[in-house]
């Protein structure tokens, strides 16, 4: 493809846009009980926490997608959006994201709003025994275990994310336009899953100078889960937020300018 796209070019890659997925991966995942607080927190202008504390973290591997293969992480917090009626399942919003190759970063980053950043990261699986790792300007950031203790077999399970699609402004004051908030509803067909041990699951975080992944509180009351599938993402734009309201959660997406500026 040319510097300026065909109809029919255009056309092909809308059909690659429109259709987000990850195929063919396996992925380590756990929940926990995090302070209600912390929650409260982190959370922008227009989402609310959601009916439990809780937090989760995923680290996965896919050996296809509409960019290629790679490696993702990403840590949720359990959230509401004010829209939402009483009978609905909490949402959960990205307070992180981090993925292995450019591909994958440019993909979701400008369309959706995942708050996505380089990183080495692996998984590992030992007969029951998974360990899984994100590490960041040399600092493991995020270390994941669990001992696996019940094959369930197959299942299709769908989780609601929620990002915030923003840009800062041209002369680097303030955003460029309002955030749109961007609810993703991600179909897993799994062709296996196996439960964790709780006992014998841990989540660790650390912090470096641009990810203060080590502020998240971890409570304890592990549940977590391997598995092996694909992911399938219908996504939508529902609202829009005060950019000024916005603006003190909008640089949690970059690393800090402040401490990598040279004289």
């Amino acid at each position: 493809m040319g510097f300026v796209k065909t109809s029919q070019e255009i056309e092909q890659l809308q059909q690659v846009l429109s259709a987000p997925q990850a195929r063919d991966g396996e992925m380590l995942w756990a929940q926990f009980n995090t302070d209600p607080e912390f929650i409260a927190h982190v959370l922008p202008p227009g989402l609310v926490p959601g009916k439990a504390p809780l937090a989760s973290v995923n680290i996965g591997h896919w050996k296809g997608s509409n960019a290629g293969a790679f490696y993702g992480a990403a840590v949720f917090v359990n959230a509401r959006t004010k829209q939402m009626t009483e009978t609905e399942a909490d949402c959960q919003y990205c307070l992180a994201f981090f993925v292995s190759d450019d591909q994958a970063s440019l993909f979701g980053r400008p369309m959706m709003g995942e708050p996505k950043k380089l990183a080495d990261i692996k998984i590992d699986r030992s007969e029951n025994q998974v360990t899984a790792s994100v590490t960041r300007y040399g600092k493991t950031i995020i270390s994941l275990q669990a001992q696996l203790a019940n094959d369930v077999g197959n299942a299709k399970q769908v989780q609601n994310a929620l990002y915030f699609k923003h840009v800062p402004a041209a002369n680097g004051i303030g955003l460029e336009y309002d955030p749109i908030l961007v609810r993703q509803v991600n179909t897993q067909t799994l062709t296996r899953v196996v439960l964790g041990d709780a006992a014998e699951t841990s989540v660790a975080f650390a912090s470096t100078l641009h990810d203060p992944l080590g502020d998240i509180p971890v409570l304890g009351g592990f549940t977590s889960a391997y598995s092996e599938g694909s992911i399938y993402a219908e996504v939508s734009a529902i609202d829009t937020v005060d950019r000024e309201s916005f603006l003190p959660y909008a640089f949690a997406a970059y690393d800090d300018w402040t401490t990598l500026v040279t004289e």
